[in-house]
């Protein structure tokens, strides 16, 4: 949890700093994707949404869109930004139950410890409804990356492999390795989408 804490506070300095920074990156290929999968004005979950950009998409789209963030100050960005409700909290104090068409935690995931990958895909399998789809996004690699001023924990795909292993609920769509989009050489992401049968 030192590593999370570190991380808001990170954020919580740079709010407006990375709202700005973040308003030039452009998702809108692999959210498209991610939207065309999701039933027409489903419910979608922006789950860690940072300054709300995915949301607002979502919402502009015409889906039902909740979200939350650890930072305080990151929520009161996408509490503007998109004009919806925005829960402050941790991914492992998530509550929902059977609720969502979706679940998109875009470069989110990746501020929390190795060892809480299962509690917390646990409560995001909980979380979906049946034929729900879980979308994923870690900077490839393995161990962890301190790098301004935040912590990430990386994932490639034998590690992705091993925590789906846990939950025979959820099935593998897709996998893939993407170049980033904010064109920082040297760095690959790895995407995924998985379903809950």
């Amino acid at each position: 949890m030192e590593t999370s804490n570190q991380n808001i506070k990170y954020y919580d300095q740079h709010a407006s700093e990375y709202f700005l920074k973040t308003s030039k990156v452009d998702m809108s290929v692999i959210r498209n994707e991610f939207m065309a999968l999701i039933p027409k004005g489903g419910t979608i979950l922006d789950a860690g949404c940072g300054p709300g950009w995915d949301s607002s998409a979502f919402l502009e789209h015409g889906f039902q869109v909740e979200a939350f963030d650890a930072s305080n100050s990151m929520v009161k960005i996408a509490k503007e930004n998109t004009g919806i409700s925005v829960r402050n909290m941790y991914f492992q104090e998530m509550d929902y139950e059977n609720i969502f068409d979706g679940v998109w935690a875009n470069a989110s995931l990746l501020h929390i410890e190795q060892d809480e990958f299962i509690p917390v895909f646990k409560k995001i399998s909980i979380s979906l409804k049946q034929g729900g789809l879980f979308f994923a996004s870690f900077k490839y690699g393995q161990g962890t990356l301190f790098e301004y001023g935040r912590w990430f924990t990386l994932m490639n795909e034998i590690e992705l492999m091993g925590i789906i292993k846990s939950f025979p609920e959820l099935n593998l769509l897709r996998i893939w390795k993407s170049d980033d989009v904010g064109k920082r050489k040297n760095l690959e992401w790895l995407n995924f989408i998985i379903q809950k049968t």
